[in-house]
């Protein structure tokens, strides 16, 4: 089945969920050469956090292999990529290929299919170290293409190239915080679809990017058409550019410049790319020819902290910014005219109730400024103590439960007097509209 056609499908039953992944998928709807970062030959110098505490450069370009020599390289530009004659696949064959299926890094790690230029469409041809659960980095590594080799990427074998965990993309993709808070964007470089990804540090005053990190499924690739002077000043300031490579089923090649994918090590799962947003699945077919994209370990560390305020209205926070890691970060919390500020949280977790918060830094993050109006007790029936309900998000309790008093001459809702109030018995349960109810069924707003 041709794999736009499967993803189509998929997407009728489509449920968002972070599931272990094991490819990037990237359907497309809608100038960098070699870069020595601190040493590391082959390395973009953006820096992007793939968990709280790490980070990596991207290599140059998708990783390309040769038969007739048995040469692993990346591509010369990030845009660049082989297309159709990804259909001359064969041990014999002296040209370039870029599209290969899962753990076919040229090791024998026990899979039957474990060459680059492997054709087979048997799923279970490609069960590296011979089993169906088996990541790429399990075992003896070697099934990762980063174990080898890469001429233009220090040419030695196991040196620290690898590909990035479903999780390592998932959290790069969704969860990373940058200083501009854009993390990816569909464009067109050159005339050639793609992603954009910004690094951690990448500052808006750079270059603004339309429709960023998944905002309008219906966004197309021509919302951000990128002129060569453009994307030297992208380039400039560590983006990276993943193109539309397609995709090969056998010998056959599809969606070329509409479609790209870029394999994970994770074993047996997929996350998806349509218009603007990631789509995670839960299978995916290994023997599909697809992108690969290494990554190194960075060798310098600074986070981006980001600062939210709750409600916004609430007050101002100073001190975000982008922090070399073990330095200390110090964020200030100003109310506005009539509210109190009541503490910091992260990621729903209270971190400080001190208006001045200082911490060591030790990887990304996005703290909140929590504010509540400065009335002491009561207002408007709320009560001023705020509780957490997810990233971000504060509320107040109401001073009772809700009661439906029909016996009055005006039917009314109303809040309980007192929190510990409830009717009991008189919360008569009647179809008579001029009872008094405390209990209700689900939608029963009147």
């Amino acid at each position: 089945m041709d794999l736009k056609i499967n993803i189509m499908l998929k997407m009728k039953h489509l449920q968002l969920r972070g599931t272990v992944g094991a490819v990037l998928f990237v359907l497309l709807l809608g100038v960098v050469g070699m870069t020595e970062v601190m040493g590391q030959t082959g390395a973009l110098s953006g820096v992007f956090s793939i968990n709280k505490g790490t980070q990596i450069n991207f290599s140059q370009g998708n990783l390309q292999y040769q038969a007739s020599t048995n040469t692993w390289r990346f591509a010369e530009n990030q845009w660049d990529y082989v297309g159709d004659d990804n259909a001359s696949i064969s041990e014999s064959y002296d040209g370039w290929i870029d599209l290969f299926g899962w753990g076919t890094s040229g090791y024998d790690h026990g899979a039957t299919c474990y060459e680059p230029w492997s054709t087979s469409k048997s799923y279970w041809d490609y069960y590296v170290y011979g089993s169906e659960t088996y990541n790429l980095f399990d075992q003896t590594g070697q099934a990762d293409w980063g174990y080898n080799a890469i001429s233009n990427g220090g040419n030695q074998e196991n040196s620290g190239w690898r590909t990035l965990t479903f999780e390592e993309w998932s959290y790069l993709l969704r969860k990373r915080q940058t200083l501009s808070g854009i993390r990816y964007a569909g464009a067109q470089l050159n005339g050639i679809n793609g992603v954009i990804l910004l690094p951690d540090d990448w500052d808006p005053d750079y270059f603004t990017l339309n429709n960023p990190n998944g905002i309008n499924w219906e966004s197309t690739y021509e919302s951000n058409v990128i002129t060569d002077t453009q994307w030297e000043e992208l380039e400039k300031h560590g983006a990276v550019f993943m193109p539309a490579a397609g995709d090969r089923n056998g010998i056959r090649i599809n969606n070329i410049n509409e479609g790209g994918a870029w394999w994970s090590s994770t074993a047996s799962s997929s996350v998806y790319f349509f218009g603007d947003a990631f789509v995670f699945d839960s299978d995916f077919f290994r023997h599909y020819g697809l992108s690969v994209r290494l990554v190194r370990q960075a060798q310098s560390y600074s986070f981006a902290i980001g600062t939210a305020t709750n409600p916004v209205e609430g007050g101002m926070v100073s001190g975000a910014g982008v922090y070399g890691v073990e330095t200390e970060c110090t964020l200030v919390a100003t109310p506005n005219e009539g509210y109190v500020f009541v503490g910091w949280t992260e990621n729903g977790e209270v971190v400080s109730t001190k208006a001045e918060y200082s911490f060591t830094v030790t990887g990304g993050g996005n703290i909140v400024a929590n504010f509540r109006y400065a009335d002491a007790d009561i207002t408007d029936g709320a009560f001023t103590g705020q509780f957490s309900v997810g990233e971000g998000k504060q509320v107040y309790f109401s001073q009772g439960n809700l009661q439906y008093i029909g016996s009055s001459d005006v039917p009314q809702w109303k809040f309980a007097e007192h929190q510990w109030d409830y009717m009991g018995d008189n919360g008569q349960s009647s179809d008579d509209r001029k009872a008094n109810r405390a209990l209700f069924c689900w939608s029963s707003s009147g």
